[in-house]
């Protein structure tokens, strides 16, 4: 069966204690074919954003990413298509806020959940206060937000640091210049 999964979403994979998360479908529908024959995507658990649990059957790459699957450093880049069990099942908050939990109490002990919740009351009370899907998963997914303005800013930026590189670039090789020649 194919799903149209709504983003941001989490991932519970049997094989690991982790919930992962996802805020784009670009971000999950791309991996390399050597992790792809490494882990198996069946069987994994996928809960969306409209709190509908899907489980993987199959995965199976649909075609290479950038230059026959060179992208920038990386290599063997390839989509992913996958292919669900027939039957998705609709969960509660309090499903989702269990299953949630159930993983991430196992990790209680380790630094990053004592600096992120300090014991497990504290990491109840952060979740019972979500009500909806949305909450919950906006509690463990980052979505970035970037507006046009941002972005302009953002290259505005970058642009003004390139500029001040390539005149910093220059003096300095004006400088070693006349060191070696000895001019002025």
């Amino acid at each position: 069966m194919k799903a149209q999964l709504k983003y941001p979403i989490l991932i519970f994979d049997p094989r690991d204690d982790m919930v992962w998360g996802f805020a784009r479908e670009k971000d999950f529908q791309v991996t390399t074919t050597r992790l792809l024959q490494k882990y198996d995507r069946s069987g994994v658990a996928i809960v969306d954003s409209t709190g509908t649990k899907y489980i993987i059957r199959h995965a199976y790459p649909t075609g290479w990413r950038g230059i026959h699957g060179w992208t920038g450093t990386r290599t063997g880049v390839i989509s992913l298509e996958n292919d669900y069990e027939p039957h998705p099942e609709k969960l509660s908050p309090n499903v989702l806020r269990e299953m949630i939990a159930e993983r991430y109490l196992k990790h209680q002990d380790e630094e990053w959940f004592e600096e992120t919740w300090v014991d497990e009351p504290t990491f109840r009370e952060e979740f019972a206060e979500c009500q909806t899907i949305e909450e919950l998963i906006g509690m463990l997914v980052r979505i970035p937000r970037f507006s046009l303005w941002d972005r302009l800013q953002d290259y505005f930026f970058r642009i003004w640091l390139s500029v001040l590189a390539l005149l910093f670039l220059g003096v300095l090789l004006k400088k070693i210049w006349s060191w070696i020649t000895g001019w002025l």
